[in-house]
């Protein structure tokens, strides 16, 4: 399965131009997809373009190293007849130009397989090279992401969302407050949504680490009776939080929010991809949540939604 990590990390390719543009960086995000589609599809001739004739993966993990695309292929057709229905799904945190022909991709990759209950994920760092008219990959480093020391460090990056939220609409209220729990090993999100001064909807969520998936999870509950999990991955600056629900009449509800700062007081949230009983729902409204101080907003918490699609 290391293999499978090392040859999963991505590639920049076509970029057309070398200037350090918008356009670039937008043409490398989607060469990732492109990349990932790919190996998704067993494609071998078109991964193989991909990579320089002297392409190199490293496994800083356990030292192994694999030189020469050729050599690269060859690990690849082996990967995908011991592993014939591994997907991996990719994010990317950072695309940094070195030189106007030499770029520089970090993020992770994350490996599912049926019948394996937990993700592998891991961490890349790829380092791509224009040749004439296209981008090719020339070096892959991977590695393990580092293992938090407590779970609160493993919630570091939620310090951003510490606070009361509020969202003013024609249809209501909705005020969110995130906070650490004594100890700082978990942040409780309370919520409600404020209709013509009465409280229609209010819930909690709790937030946590689980070392056994190396990833945050919440687990959500709303007065309505209806609860859910979801996992929280942060990627471009966003926060990507994979919900599913199961709803007070018992059905299940699944979809992505995707929280977005605009500044230190700002953010965004929208859900993507919403269903119900696996029908696709209508695209959810953007909302727009500005940090409040305490005594300015009501008491209590708020959601995004009041479909039952909470996180």
């Amino acid at each position: 399965m290391r293999n499978l990590l090392k040859v999963a990390s991505f590639v920049v390719l076509n970029l057309g131009c070398v200037s350090f543009s918008v356009a670039d960086e937008q043409a490398v995000r989607q060469v990732i997809a492109d990349y990932a589609a790919a190996f998704n599809d067993h494609h071998i001739d078109r991964i193989s373009e991909l990579w320089s004739a002297d392409g190199i993966l490293v496994d800083r993990t356990t030292g192994e190293r694999i030189t020469g695309r050729d050599a690269i292929v060859q690990d690849l057709r082996q990967v995908f007849r011991t592993h014939p229905n591994t997907r991996i799904f990719g994010s990317i945190d950072r695309v940094r130009f070195i030189k106007p022909d030499i770029a520089r991709v970090s993020g992770s990759v994350r490996v599912s397989a049926p019948g394996n209950p937990t993700e592998e994920v891991t961490d890349f760092s790829a380092l791509v090279i224009q040749q004439q008219t296209h981008w090719v990959i020339d070096t892959i480093e991977e590695s393990q992401p580092a293992v938090p020391a407590s779970p609160g460090e493993a919630l570091a990056d939620l310090n951003e969302l510490i606070g009361r939220w509020v969202d003013e609409s024609d249809s209501g209220q909705i005020i969110n407050e995130f906070r650490f729990t004594d100890g700082g090993n978990f942040v409780t999100r309370t919520f409600h949504f404020v209709r013509e001064g009465n409280v229609v909807r209010r819930g909690t969520q709790v937030i946590g680490w689980d070392p056994r998936s190396g990833e945050i999870r919440g687990w959500t509950f709303n007065t309505d009776g209806s609860f859910g999990d979801s996992v929280w991955q942060k990627a471009d600056g966003k926060w990507l939080i994979k919900s599913t629900q199961t709803l007070a009449d018992g059905r299940a509800a699944s979809g992505t929010f995707v929280l977005k700062a605009v500044s230190d007081d700002e953010m965004t949230m929208e859900l993507v991809g919403h269903e119900i009983e696996g029908e696709p729902q209508p695209a959810g409204v953007s909302v727009t949540l500005r940090r409040s101080a305490p005594e300015e907003a009501e008491s209590g918490e708020a959601s995004a939604a009041d479909d039952g699609s909470d996180q």
